[in-house]
């Protein structure tokens, strides 16, 4: 989905759909690889499973904050009301995700 989702990018494909479902999706990955409930933790852990967020919590910023000026630069204020909800939802995911600079492998 990430890789479509470029292509229409550069090619200037991209839609406010598009968008908005890249951020949803990228908010519920880095939610279940940080949810103590689920397998994902059971099958990953230690510095493997801590990169991982790690590169999940800096896509996950990143594709919010490139649909966010995305949407500014198109003047797309439903999209950016939408973004902004989204964002203030899983704030404290999007900051708590560690970065890579953070973790110091074993």
């Amino acid at each position: 989905a990430l890789s479509v989702f470029l292509d229409q990018q550069v090619q200037g494909f991209a839609t406010t759909e598009a968008h908005l479902r890249m951020v949803k999706a990228a908010v519920k990955v880095l939610g279940v690889l940080t949810d103590p409930q689920t397998s994902s933790l059971v099958m990953a852990s230690g510095p493997d499973h801590s990169l991982v967020v790690a590169d999940a919590g800096h896509i996950c910023r990143l594709v919010c904050v490139c649909a966010l000026r995305w949407s500014i630069n198109r003047g797309d204020g439903d999209l950016q009301t939408m973004l902004l909800e989204l964002i203030n939802e899983n704030i404290e995911l999007l900051l708590l995700a560690p970065s890579r600079e953070r973790i110091v492998p074993v």
